[in-house]
């Protein structure tokens, strides 16, 4: 009698055992069944091929080539956005793309683009810069039809350039006054400029042939000078005198001579 109990719990034991190892293969089974499904739904229909691109802003256009190529009719999982983003911040004109996917066929490409600021003359044409010191590529005068719509910068010296890089230069205290100055005649000031230059160690903005405005040496910072000068521009043309000299190297007090 005792041997048949102590049978009866081997059994059980085994029966427990067996119960277990089917429990886990069905587990596993329907683990792998799901998984084939998913995958077949992503990666063998039409349901997540992208067909649409919408980018931000629309007025800065992608290559249609590129578009179809890169991403339309890719499947939405398999797009390498980083990729997508570092070719399209291959143009000088973008400062920066970010894709994001719109399940489950669309993505959104949103652009940042870089401002052309200043145009510094170099051999016989200009280097076009960025509000952030980006080179953003070199024009001929012949070719730069619209030059008079940024400010030109003369006698700028700096190392080397290329295109969708920094500017090279050993001043870029000196770079980021002129753009600071360029930025600050574009929204403040309705007064049309010439140019800017460096002479003899100073920062000389001129205004028209008769007029200049000498910002003093050339690691001074520029910005608490340019309230002030507006506040002369406006002040000298409300008497109707449109030529002479700002002298601003004496920081808080400049001061206006006329040119006979």
């Amino acid at each position: 009698m005792l041997q048949k109990k102590r049978c009866d719990q081997i059994y059980s034991g085994q029966d427990d055992e067996s119960v277990k190892r089917k429990k886990a293969f069905k587990t596993v089974l329907s683990i792998v069944i799901f998984t084939a499904a998913v995958f077949a739904i992503v990666f063998a229909t039409n349901i997540f091929i992208v067909e649409d691109c919408i980018m931000y802003p629309s007025e800065k256009p992608i290559d249609d080539s590129f578009l179809s190529e890169s991403i339309l009719g890719k499947n939405i999982f398999l797009l390498q956005a980083e990729k997508v983003e570092k070719h399209i911040e291959e143009d000088p004109s973008i400062k920066s793309a970010s894709l994001r996917r719109v399940f489950p066929d669309s993505v959104t490409i949103e652009i940042v683009a870089r401002e052309k600021i200043i145009q510094v003359e170099y051999m016989n044409g200009t280097i076009g810069i960025s509000s952030d010191g980006y080179v953003m590529g070199f024009e001929t005068f012949s070719d730069n039809e619209a030059k008079e719509d940024y400010l030109l910068v003369k006698g700028f010296e700096f190392e080397r350039f290329e295109t969708n890089s920094i500017l090279v230069t050993e001043d870029y205290e000196l770079l980021e006054n002129i753009i600071m100055l360029a930025k600050f005649l574009k929204s403040d000031i309705e007064e049309s400029v010439d140019f800017v230059s460096i002479e003899k160690d100073h920062l000389i903005l001129q205004i028209h042939k008769d007029f200049i405005v000498d910002f003093g040496p050339l690691g001074d910072p520029i910005e608490n000078k340019l309230g002030k000068m507006k506040l002369i521009l406006q002040d000298l043309s409300t008497k109707n005198i449109n030529r002479g000299i700002i002298n601003m190297r004496y920081g808080n007090s400049p001061v206006y001579y006329p040119i006979q």
